[in-house]
């Protein structure tokens, strides 16, 4: 490996520190505390942090890659294929047949960014781990070693989709979505009933789509999201609303469409797949739960290709797309999908219609196919308002940047959402809302109103004398006159009489019995003293109202009452005995502790850290040799390791300071680990005298050595 980190060395010794900041940030973990001090460092920790994974690449990413490796393999022999010819790759590849030199430029510099393959002159190095990803690179078995085809192409360019204006920007698209998940939520009031094994039937998922009179695929959708909220759940062998369902309702719109999207993230399906074996439609299985295995009317998807990578992939697409365009769903939407993320996805042939698939003899599902992902995809996400026609909606853009930030999605969903600040009121009580209310007006058609009908377009509400006497049920001694002014204020036209003499005839009638809830009664043997406890602040928390000169109430229980009395000097009988007051104290009490209020944690001043440029700026050529016997004992031992790196070993070594180690496991993998106290054992190991490293190092292994300072920039001495 220790060609591989010098090569990469001159090739970062030759670029800006704009440049070498360019190339790390897409790579957090290089800038990890100790920072490198050398470009023999950062190289070390550049090939040792490389994603080693085709899930990473794209598919011209993955045919140069793949041809590097069969190339350099067949250059080096047996060996591991480390470096290649740049003139023989460009052959193999096809560069002047087809494929330009500026694609082989492109699809090398995106490489280099992941630390894969980098040029050096008229070489091109490998990761040593690259052979990993392709074991048989361009059908190259290591046992047989056929011999090299004579050319692998490269994809010529990165397929783009087909572009066109766009028509929507999805307002108010957000409203059907609320719509279809509130039927559901209506048609789950009553039990349905569960299959032993989880779920709902075939039978009951159609049923459910007769309901909300949409295709089965998106039923099935709107299922599986109202049982990710926790609004659906199963109980007993039967499917029923859980008790979230009224703080549902009552939440505002924007805030449920934004739940919404969070719960899609959630979804481990995609609903909208056809049917993968139209012989098993009749069959019943599982389409929800947390158990639930997808074999015949949804695909069945692995850790590896769930359905969130796949949404993700073509919402990138989609986000890629120049402003004020749209993709049309068609081969080439498929295709540039198909490009981002080869290995979700089975071979992609657009001049041939998709084949059902099915499962082989062990019962595995091959990969899906991505023109039926992306038309998939892009149905779900347009219910959700999340793309409207081929683009990215305001609310999609939240949702692809961040699904967890509900402050986002929220102020994105109001624009989705054709909120309405008024509604018109008809001489026959009725109230219609052309859309979806706003919080202000749906509070007040909530409390004000009995709710009648209600679809994507319209809502249909009716003021009834119930409805007008459960208003003032819920704020005793309001003027009836609040009530008309906020009708007025929300309503479109002239409020009607007919609605005027409605509401003040129920008010009229209104509140001529009181019925109160009594759970202290207070017998004061002076009228002056139970009007002085009435008007007492330190009392005013029981709430104490007078029934009579001397007997005043209060709703709170007798413990809390005595206790207030008490503490505000007064000595009240109580006709509970001491044993029952106190447990009236305990079962009864309604205050709560205080929440304490910490102060912010201060903030340790240490070494200021420099900032990404100037710390690349400032990193230095390694040096040539080490200093010092010990030290150069370890370069002869570790050949990964640079001049530098040999120099901080040694002197921790000698002076039992701490150390940052970087190596590589006997599985080929990076890690890391802080010696304390280093010391070598008899096999000349790594090793530590605290006897907290993983396991003895072998020197071989060892990648870096970084040393470990305080908080004033000295070493830290091992104990």
């Amino acid at each position: 490996m220790k060609d591989q980190i010098r090569s990469l060395q001159r090739l970062l010794a030759a670029l800006s520190s704009r440049e070498r900041a360019a190339l790390l940030a897409a790579r957090p973990a290089v800038l990890q505390q100790p920072r490198p001090r050398t470009l023999h460092q950062l190289a070390a920790r550049l090939l040792g942090t490389a994603s080693l994974s085709r899930s990473a690449l794209n598919l011209g990413e993955q045919q140069f890659l793949e041809a590097a490796v069969a190339a350099a393999d067949h250059a080096r022999g047996p060996g591991l294929p480390f470096v290649c010819g740049r003139r023989d790759l460009e052959q193999l590849l096809g560069v002047g047949r087809g494929v330009t030199a500026d694609r082989f430029a492109e699809v090398l510099r995106s490489l280099t960014a992941l630390t894969l393959a980098w040029p050096d002159g008229d070489r091109v190095w490998l990761h040593p781990d690259a052979t990993v990803l392709f074991p048989t690179a361009l059908g190259r078995s290591a046992h047989g070693r056929p011999p090299l085809p004579a050319a692998a192409p490269l994809v010529v360019a990165a397929p783009t989709p087909e572009f066109r204006p766009a028509t929507g920007d999805g307002h108010g698209s957000g409203a059907a979505a609320l719509h279809f998940l509130d039927k559901v939520l209506g048609a789950f009031t009553e039990p349905w009933p569960a299959l032993k094994q989880g779920g709902l039937s075939v039978r009951d998922v159609r049923r459910l789509a007769r309901i909300l009179h949409c295709p089965e695929q998106e039923s099935r959708l709107w299922l599986h999201l109202a049982v990710t909220l926790d609004l659906v759940t199963e109980r007993h062998g039967r499917w029923i609303c859980t008790e979230r369902v009224p703080g549902w309702l009552r939440t505002p719109p924007a805030d449920r469409l934004a739940y919404l999207a969070v719960a899609l993230a959630d979804v481990q399906i995609l609903p909208g797949l056809p049917t993968q074996d139209p012989k098993l439609l009749n069959q019943s299985f599982a389409t929800t739960g947390p158990s639930t295995h997808y074999n015949a009317a949804t695909l069945r998807l692995s850790a590896n290709y769930s359905a969130a990578t796949l949404r993700r992939t073509v919402l990138d697409v989609l986000a890629e797309l120049p402003a004020g365009q749209a993709a049309d769903d068609g081969p080439a939407l498929a295709a540039a999908v198909h490009y981002r993320a080869p290995h979700l996805f089975g071979p992609y042939d657009p001049t041939k219609p998709p084949v059902p698939p099915r499962p082989d003899p062990y019962g595995h599902w091959p990969k899906p196919n991505v023109a039926e992902v992306t038309a998939a995809v892009l149905r779900e996400t347009e219910l959700l308002a999340l793309t409207d026609r081929g683009t990215l909606t305001d609310l999609g853009r939240a949702f692809r940047r961040d699904p967890g930030d509900h402050a986002a999605l929220r102020a994105a969903a109001e624009a989705a959402l054709p909120l309405q600040e008024k509604a018109t009121i008809l001489a026959d009580h009725t109230v219609l809302v052309p859309g979806t209310p706003s919080p202000a007006l749906a509070e007040l058609l909530r409390d004000a109103c009995d709710l009648e009908f209600r679809d994507v377009r319209t809502e249909t509400h009716r003021i009834t004398p119930g409805s007008v006497r459960a208003y003032f049920d819920q704020r005793p001694g309001t003027d009836p006159q609040q009530l008309l002014d906020a009708l007025s204020t929300r309503s479109t036209t002239p409020l009607p009489q007919t609605v005027t003499y409605l509401v003040r005839d129920t008010a009229a009638r209104h509140g001529h019995i009181t019925v109160a809830k009594a759970g202290t009664v207070l017998d004061v043997r002076d009228p002056v003293l139970a009007t002085e406890l009435v008007h007492h602040r330190d009392l005013a928390h029981l709430m104490l109202r007078q029934a009579g000169p001397t007997v005043l109430l209060s709703p709170l229980q007798q413990g809390p009452v005595l206790e207030a009395l008490r503490a505000a000097g007064y000595a009240p009988n109580s006709e509970l005995k001491p044993s029952a007051a106190r447990a009236a104290d305990r079962s009864e009490a309604m205050y709560e502790l205080p929440q304490l209020l910490l102060p912010p944690p201060r903030r340790r001043r240490g070494p200021g850290v420099a900032a990404p440029g100037e710390w690349l700026a400032d990193l230095s050529v390694d040096e040539h040799e080490p200093v010092g016997e010990l030290a150069r004992f370890i370069y002869n031992r570790a050949p990964s390791l640079g001049a530098n790196d040999c120099n901080v070993l040694a002197t921790a070594l000698g002076a039992g300071t701490t150390v940052h180690v970087e190596y590589r496991t006997p599985a080929r993998t990076h890690a890391s680990v802080t010696v304390r106290g280093p010391r070598l054992d008899h096999a000349d190991r790594l090793t530590s005298a605290a006897g907290r490293t993983p396991l003895p190092l072998s020197l071989s292994g060892l990648q870096l050595v970084l040393a470990v300072p305080d908080g004033r920039g000295r070493p830290v001495r091992g104990k």
